[in-house]
């Protein structure tokens, strides 16, 4: 089965992919963020980096979920921290808070389009629901270097332009919302319930997207 866990930023997206792997014995597969070269150069002048970061990221998310796809394919439990949909989010920020020219949304606009049919709907993405507020509070206490300073009004947008996606994604793949407010435990116990279901879902073909 293959897995989506999206969110905010801060809110527990790796925490949970790893935890799914230790009690489900899932395979896990880690953002590619801090490898990105063009990260801390993002965040210290986003009107010049944005575009190469967030084509970086885009390649990246792409490889890492055909590997996760052809691994779910032999029977593996795939679960993903963010995926290759969810990369669309950032890339509508981005755009619309002005570090994307034009024509650079449309570029990567066009590459997504492109690669998007080689790859597969996730069986099932689970949002992390968390206000951005408290994201804001969780990315602060960890204190990552390169999150210094990032502003309430990205999270809110980031947020708004999540909703826009998965808006469109709920009629191709299953989405599971879970309050992230929880307890750790809470949380991936519930996670584990909804794919549970979803696993019997999809051996009945009884979700909305068979028909």
């Amino acid at each position: 089965m293959l897995v989506a866990i999206e969110a905010l930023i801060g809110v527990g997206k790796t925490t949970l992919t790893q935890a799914l792997a230790t009690r489900c014995g899932a395979t896990p597969f880690l953002e590619p963020v801090e490898s990105n070269p063009f990260l801390c150069d993002y965040y210290s002048d986003p009107h010049r980096w944005a575009y190469a970061m967030q084509v970086n990221l885009l390649y990246n998310r792409f490889r890492m979920f055909q590997e996760a796809h052809l691994r779910s394919l032999r029977g593996e439990l795939c679960v993903m921290d963010r995926s290759y949909y969810g990369d669309y989010a950032f890339a509508i920020v981005q755009h619309e808070d002005g570090y994307f020219t034009e024509k650079e949304f449309k570029s990567y606009e066009f590459m997504h389009e492109t690669l998007q049919p080689q790859l597969v709907y996730p069986d099932v993405i689970v949002w992390l629901e968390l206000p951005p507020e408290e994201a804001l509070q969780r990315i602060n206490k960890r204190a990552r270097g390169c999150e210094d300073g990032l502003p309430l009004a990205y999270l809110q947008h980031l947020e708004k332009a999540y909703k826009r996606v998965l808006d469109a994604l709920e009629p191709r793949c299953k989405i599971v919302r879970i309050d992230a407010r929880q307890d750790a435990l809470t949380v991936i116990t519930k996670v584990e319930a909804a794919l549970a279901d979803r696993r019997a879902e999809l051996l009945a073909g009884e979700h909305p997207c068979y028909k």
